[in-house]
């Protein structure tokens, strides 16, 4: 009995047990709608399909929550199991897919919270048909409807028929199909209300080939807008998804997975592309050629394997606009812009492929018009000098629509070695620029251009920063130009015929042959240095003028990077020169004189103004006046360290002469030629002796010479005071003395006084003159014709007398106890 009621409590106790575990079991088997710790989370309703294409294929629900996280998304197809394809966030109500095969498919939904989900929606089915097959030509128009199609081979479509594709419908290409848009005939494939998908039948780059556009198709009805193309491609690496040839319209677009480039686009076509998305494609995003890249609206094209928009060469001859976008261009031959302007956005970027080029010609303008912060860069695609050739403005272009500003421009030059980043051959702007890493000069600037040329910097080139013509310098705006391996501005022989100004630079100017000014005036700004390459001469000619006023601490340069005497010529004022323009203060000019050895480093010509300047290390003299009429003013300079003296001049121009530094020099004498003396002038004691060469004469004038002074006399050289003239050379103060060059008896002739000069203006005291005689035997250190003043001098070492004078002419005085004699050789006073 105690047994019997022992079993039955136990199987009452199993079984009480079992129903315990099977309840917990359910309540843990599938009651979804509730989170682990047992609170309700509301499930979403009316889940119901919005849009049925398959392309776009929409569903939507209800939120019943106010705290969820978000909402997972269940599918099945056919017969097979529910599975999550993808979780939304909070508050969001619908959910878009994309469907590319036929059959049934199921969705379902429900809220997520955290780590924790609710019961499921209703679930709501829908069946895609089975694919529409293409496989012939379209001859009249046709239209696709939503839904599924495949394409096999070749399509055509022709005859003047438009094949429309509605909205929502996938389009399946076999294995190497196509789409060709042939004569008057169109594609209108707008998917504004649900995207049209143009796929391959195995997502695989390549797999088809490519909708085309032919260049006679009907541009009105050849529309691709909210599509999707991808795979295509595949047939050639030089093809794309989707060639144009003409006018379409291509916008909203997603072009992806090319096996070559995204989009191809030919010379003659202007599409409008705008708002498109290329992507992911094995080659560019965009091939296109140069004279249609205008028309690549604004869009994404990074993330392919060669991000940048491929253009070929070509000519632009329509006004256009080139765009920033997120990839450069890269072009890839020589291109033109004739007849029109292409102007290039702010930021814009630019790779330059191997020997690719940019020619701006006839009547043709390139505005590439940056900002500070955002420039236009025109580099190399290889980081490599010389990469590429250059930008080039020529002659025949639009002056107003040629301009460089905030560009930056390198790797360029590689045309030849002669060649340059940028050449101008106009009045083009270009300011605010950086043109670096040529391989040859930075910027060529031709005789004729006259560019606006400002605020640059050029640096790193492997020649000079800018190559131009002489004529052209004074186009040369303010700039940073150092740090090339030729640090100077390369300047090739010219004339210039426009007054401007030679511009202060931070690296000096180089001449490289003859150079003149003519019928204009050059100004050069303090502190400005110009060298002289080997043989190079300025000279400033026919109502020409060259004002070089520098500073006492800020001299203008004129010298050369060759530190060699003679290495360059000389500076040369021409007698026809304008006298009033041509000015040389606080300058430095040295290295000249290579000319000749009876040139100078400085020539003056006319009636130019030389001042506080130092003229040194000529192979020949400092400074020659050569030219018997020019009267220049020539004060305060230092003239030291030449070959030759320090100044070679003429009889007539002893009064040019001021007060300066003359010492240092080879022969440090002034050298004084013969000629002939018609204006009263002072000839002023130097730091050096003058040397008289030949017979000076003075007429009609008188030449006092100041106290001190120290005449070397050459052989066979002269003084003769002729008709209404007169020499004054009182020595009371100090000893003026007249001296052979060589301390030999008769080295030179005499200081004559002829019977029509002014005996009042005649005047020889407190001399020393020695060594003359050298006439003949009866003349005298001293030839008397008139009746002048001559005492108190020391005469001495005559060839003949100390003293000659002529009887027949009325010349008397006590000559001989008034002055002092010593070694005459044929006596010290004779009268004939």
């Amino acid at each position: 009995m105690f047994k019997h009621q022992l079993s039955e409590i136990l199987r009452k106790a199993l079984l009480c047990s079992g129903l315990l575990l099977l309840m917990l079991f359910l309540a843990n088997c599938n009651d979804s709608d509730k989170v682990t710790n047992g609170d309700e989370i509301a499930a979403p309703t009316g889940l119901t399909v919005i849009n049925n294409d398959p392309a776009n294929f929409i569903i939507g629900w209800t939120d019943n929550s106010a705290d969820e996280t978000g909402f997972s998304i269940e599918r099945k197809k056919d017969a097979g199991n529910f599975s999550e394809i993808t979780t939304v966030g909070a508050d969001i109500t619908q959910y878009a897919d994309v469907l590319t095969e036929a059959g049934t498919y199921s969705y379902r939904v429900r809220t997520v919270k955290g780590t924790a989900y609710s019961g499921y929606s209703n679930t709501v089915t829908e069946t895609i048909a089975a694919p529409t097959q293409h496989s012939t030509n379209i001859t009249t128009n046709e239209t696709w409807p939503s839904g599924i199609h495949h394409v096999e081979g070749y399509i055509y479509i022709s005859n003047g028929a438009t094949l429309t594709i509605e909205a929502g419908a996938v389009i399946k290409f076999a294995e190497d199909a196509a789409i060709i848009v042939q004569t008057n005939s169109g594609l209108i494939a707008d998917g504004t209300t649900g995207a049209i998908t143009f796929t391959g039948q195995a997502a695989q780059n390549g797999y088809w080939r490519f909708i085309q556009f032919n260049n006679d198709a009907l541009n009105a009805n050849c529309k691709l807008i909210n599509c999707i193309i991808e795979y295509g491609g595949g047939y050639s690496s030089n093809s794309a998804s989707l060639i144009v040839n003409n006018n379409a319209m291509i916008s909203n677009c997603t072009i992806r997975n090319s096996s070559s480039n995204g989009v191809e686009i030919e010379a003659a076509a202007r599409p409008t592309f705008t708002g498109n998305i290329v992507t992911s494609n094995d080659a560019s995003p965009i091939s296109a050629d140069f004279a249609c890249a205008a028309s690549i609206g604004t869009g994404t094209y990074s993330g392919n394997n060669s991000d940048f928009i491929e253009l070929d060469g070509g000519t632009i001859e329509q006004n256009c606009t080139f765009l920033k976008h997120d990839v450069p261009y890269r072009l890839n031959s020589y291109n033109y812009v004739e007849n029109s302007t292409l102007s290039i956005q702010a930021g814009a970027a630019f790779l330059m492929n191997a020997d690719a080029a940019i020619i701006v010609s006839t009547n043709g303008g390139l505005l590439a018009d940056g900002a500070e912060e955002d420039s236009i860069h025109f580099t190399g695609y290889a980081e490599q000098k010389g990469h590429w050739r250059f930008i080039s403005f020529e002659s025949d272009a639009v002056h107003a629509n040629c301009k460089l500003n905030y560009c930056v421009i390198e790797y360029g030059g590689g045309y030849s070695s002669s060649s340059a980043s940028v050449l101008i051959y106009n009045n083009a702007t270009i300011t605010n620029s950086n043109i670096r890493n040529s391989e040859s000069h930075g910027v060529i600037i031709d005789s004729d251009a006259r560019p606006t040329f400002n605020n640059n910097t050029i640096t790193l080139n492997n020649k000079s920063p800018i190559y131009g013509d002489f004529e052209s310098m004074t186009s040369i705006g303010y700039g940073d130009y150092q740090g090339n391996a030729n640090d100077f501005i390369d300047l090739d022989d010219g004339t210039i015929t426009e007054s401007g100004a030679l511009k202060k630079q931070n690296v000096p100017y180089r001449l490289n042959s003859y150079n003149y000014i003519e019928e204009a005036t050059l100004t050069i700004e303090a502190g400005t240095v110009v060298y002289f390459n080997q043989d190079a001469a300025l000279v400033v000619n026919t109502n020409g003028g060259l004002i070089a006023e520098g500073a006492i601490t800020d001299l203008i340069y004129f010298s050369s990077n060759v530190y060699q005497n003679g290495y360059w010529r000389f500076i040369h004022f021409t007698d026809v020169a304008k006298d009033a323009d041509c000015i040389m203060d606080y300058c430095q000019i040295e290295y000249g004189g290579g000319y000749s050895s009876n040139s100078a480093s400085l020539i003056v010509d006319n009636d130019a103004t030389i001042t506080n300047s130092t003229i040194r290390n000529s192979e020949s003299y400092g400074l020659q006046i050569y030219d018997g009429q020019a009267r220049p003013e020539i004060s305060a300079n230092t003239i030291t360290g030449n070959d030759q003296s320090p100044v070679n001049a003429g009889f007539e121009h002893l009064g040019c002469i001021g007060y300066g530094d003359y010492s240092g020099n080879d022969n440090d004498f002034l050298e004084i030629s013969s000629g002939t003396l018609t204006e009263t002038l002072t000839l002023k004691k130097q730091n050096v002796p003058y040397r008289f060469n030949g017979y000076g004469y003075v007429d009609n004038a008188t030449l006092t010479i100041e106290a001190g002074t120290t005449i070397k006399m050459n052989n066979d050289a002269a003084v003769v005071v002729d008709e209404n003239g007169g020499l004054i050379a009182d020595g009371t103060s100090e000893t003026i003395t007249f001296t052979g060059y060589v301390a030999t008896k008769g080295h030179w002739r005499f200081i004559q006084f002829q019977s029509d000069a002014i005996g009042a203006n005649c005047r020889i005291i407190n001399c020393i003159l020695e060594y003359g005689g050298g006439y003949s035997e009866q003349s005298g250190i001293i030839d008397i014709q008139n009746v002048p003043t001559v005492t108190g001098n020391t005469i001495q070492h005559s060839s003949s007398y100390g003293i000659t004078y002529d009887i027949d002419a009325g010349a008397h005085g006590n000559y001989e106890a008034n002055n002092s004699f010593s070694d005459n050789t044929a006596g010290n006073v004779h009268g004939y």
